[in-house]
């Protein structure tokens, strides 16, 4: 990917025994991904993932800190995504072990009214599925269109197609 760091593609490299791990480039950082679902952030060469409530306490113990960044008033904000010991930047098998972690996070994290691509999910609604520009059934709400308005058609006045056809039409006085 063009503009992507040496650090991160040792990240993807080290991530490759947890799943399909891929990098995208995201308001000046890199998102990473597992399997299609984000499950960190590197910013500054510093590796950061996601956490819970469930797997926060596991990354406070190990000296971790939030990822935190200042909002357009200035004020400072704080993700669910914290950074790891060092250690485990130089061990594949560590990683793997954390970056689970922030995997079953964000698969916690998920909406379970969001439907992922390729998803085989049924309507538990009544109504029928809304097509949408993509051409998928439920996958987001349609825009309904307003009810046309009913006019009158207008009447069209004859007027000669061509050029020629103007030329011989006679003049009004």
């Amino acid at each position: 990917m063009p503009g992507q760091s040496h650090f991160v593609t040792h990240v993807l490299d080290l991530l490759e025994g947890l799943g399909t791990a891929s990098a995208r480039a995201m308001f000046g950082a890199h998102g990473i991904y597992v399997d299609g679902l984000i499950v960190g952030l590197v910013e500054d060469d510093t590796l950061f993932l996601k956490v819970d409530d469930q797997n926060r306490q596991r990354f406070e113990e190990a000296g971790g800190a939030p990822f935190t960044y200042h909002d357009k008033a200035g004020q400072p904000r704080t993700m669910a995504y914290w950074t790891v010991p060092e250690h485990v930047l130089d061990d594949a098998s560590a990683m793997v072990e954390w970056a689970r972690t922030s995997l079953e996070a964000a698969m916690r994290s998920k909406s379970p009214a969001k439907k992922a691509p390729g998803s085989t999910a049924k309507r538990t609604s009544a109504a029928p599925a809304a097509k949408t520009a993509g051409g998928k059934n439920g996958a987001a709400k349609a825009k309904a269109k307003p009810p046309a308005k009913a006019t009158a058609p207008r009447a069209r006045t004859a007027r000669p197609a061509t050029a020629a056809a103007r030329a011989t039409k006679p003049r009004k006085s």
